[in-house]
């Protein structure tokens, strides 16, 4: 009764759970067996929810397979299943889960949904694709595919009016330039151009603080 209250409450999605609290939300899931353990940690990291296709993509099981792994987690009520895919149950859960992936694996499992996604955008809902494989590869903290991949979904989130998410991924282009000399080659425009175009799109998205700040630096 504890626990699920806890989950319930809003204000504990506050990120860095202490370890104790961490062990407690965990209790269910660590009792589960290992294969589902990795399944989980591969759907935390592809984020709170995720398809089943994209998660057998990124586990390498095939479908009856995966079905296995995932029904224990579903009994144990740590995931729930949706029309196409799992989430995990609340966020709580998922940042706990997230805590017990060692780094290299973090940055591998990145780097699987990255590829994943690059071989078929179908993974996730139309218009999805190039901006999830941005923000994996960032993760993944694979600089110029980071950037390139930042790029293409600037150009769809601009081209959709989605000005917030487009400003996103401009200003992830403008903090990854300095560690990119060739930045400019990969993306074809110039840093100057990147700029303005996150400029535009910060006074689209009504974040005129940081849309002074890019014209600024665009004018200097």
């Amino acid at each position: 009764m504890f626990l699920e209250a806890l989950l319930g409450r809003d204000d504990m999605l506050e990120p860095g759970l202490p370890e104790s609290l961490r062990d407690l939300v965990l209790a269910d899931a660590r009792q589960l067996p290992a294969k589902t353990q990795e399944v989980l940690q591969a759907l935390g990291v592809a984020g709170q929810r995720c398809g089943h296709a994209l998660l057998a993509a990124v586990t390498g099981l095939g479908d009856r397979a995966l079905i296995a792994a995932v029904s224990p987690a579903v009994s144990a009520n740590v995931l729930v299943p949706e029309a196409d895919g799992y989430a995990v149950r609340h966020a709580l859960i998922r940042e706990a889960i997230l805590g017990e992936v060692l780094p290299g694996e973090t940055t591998r499992l990145h780097t699987r949904l990255a590829e994943a996604l690059a071989a078929d955008p179908s993974l996730v809902p139309p218009g999805r694709a190039v901006i999830e494989q941005a923000h994996h590869w960032y993760s993944a903290h694979d600089n110029a595919r980071a950037v390139e991949s930042a790029w293409r979904a600037a150009a769809a989130t601009g081209q959709a009016l989605a000005h917030a998410e487009q400003l996103t991924m401009l200003a992830r282009i403008l903090e990854l330039w300095p560690a990119l000399p060739d930045a400019a080659q990969r993306i074809g425009t110039s840093h100057l151009s990147v700029l303005q175009s996150a400029a535009d799109a910060a006074f689209a998205a009504g974040e005129d603080e940081p849309g002074i700040g890019f014209a600024t630096a665009a004018l200097k």
